[in-house]
């Protein structure tokens, strides 16, 4: 498959609609997508990917909630999001954020929020633990992608194949422990957020 570039996106557009595979996002570099929104914005929207989708329909099923706080006022079944979202799938590769739920707390870290002079120290530790292959924690594990890229847990739970209670479980002991900060409102993460 070429790459994805400005000159060739326009094949991959349906009734003002990007529609891209699994395959074209790992076809795109960040200046691409950067690219494709700055020309595209208000005029274009993008339809989640394959993989996307079934974490949604995932989601859907293992926290209704948080799905509905995300899809009940569009057209849900389409999984479609504003243009701008799109280099923040090609920069992170952990999905489309959610970050901004009204009706429930949000559970979405970034590097930032993590505490103290030793996470560096802790995490360079846990890294070289997952490396040797060596058990982790859910917590462990967790600190590892928050230090990493922006997270959120209902991704980290679907990757990793872990309840969604045991997640946050492992939240609320790293903010006991005093290794996160965790802001469950979206008007304070809406500062976090690089789109």
């Amino acid at each position: 498959m070429e790459k994805i570039n400005i000159e060739n996106i326009e094949k991959l557009i349906i009734n003002d609609c990007l529609e891209l595979q699994n395959e074209h996002l790992k076809m795109m570099d960040i200046e691409t997508a950067e690219l494709i929104k700055k020309k595209h914005r208000g005029q274009l929207m993008v339809k989640l990917n394959p993989d996307e989708i079934l974490f949604f329909e995932w989601l859907k099923e293992n926290d209704f909630a948080v799905w509905n706080d995300l899809w009940e006022d569009t057209l849900s079944d389409n999984y479609i999001i504003s243009i701008d979202f799109l280099p923040y799938l090609i920069k992170y590769k952990n999905g489309f954020p959610i970050c901004d739920l009204l009706n429930n707390d949000n559970y979405y870290f970034v590097p930032i929020h993590l505490k103290g002079a030793e996470i560096e120290m802790l995490s360079d530790t846990l890294q070289i633990r997952l490396k040797n292959k060596e058990s982790l924690t859910p917590a462990q594990l967790l600190l590892i992608e928050i230090s990493l890229h922006p997270i959120d847990i209902w991704h980290f739970a679907f990757r990793h194949k872990l309840p969604i209670e045991t997640v946050k479980i492992a939240v609320h002991q790293l903010v006991e422990d005093g290794s996160i900060v965790h802001f469950t409102d979206a008007e304070h993460l809406a500062n976090f957020i690089d789109v």
